[in-house]
């Protein structure tokens, strides 16, 4: 795994203006990642869940990680590389669609 080029999480919701910022605690300091506003947004619900959806990205992302190396694990040809990345070494990996996927979200 590399290292994210988002912000690390655990994320949380605050509710702020009518808004839900989503928000990472850095010591005493709140900063704000993303907002989920009532812009076109009719239903309060629909805004809240939007921002829970927001807040559990890091996490639902460990998560994918962690069941995709568990799988290529005792599924393939698994293998670490220097940069920490991993790799399946057996052509037409099930996996794959998840890795690029994985990749594509953290920016690499």
């Amino acid at each position: 795994m590399t290292t994210p080029k988002h912000t690390p999480g655990p994320w949380a919701g605050r509710e702020y203006d009518e808004n839900w910022h989503i928000i990472v605690r850095e010591g005493k300091e709140e900063i704000v990642v993303a907002i989920a506003n009532n812009s076109g947004i009719e239903d309060r619900e629909t805004m809240l869940a939007n921002a829970r959806l927001i807040a559990a990205a890091p996490d639902l992302l460990d998560i994918l990680e962690e069941i995709v190396i568990i799988q290529c694990q005792e599924h393939c040809d698994y293998r670490f590389t220097e940069d920490q990345a991993y790799h399946c070494a057996r052509s037409g990996c099930d996996f794959i669609d998840y890795k690029k996927f994985i990749a594509s979200v953290k920016g690499e």
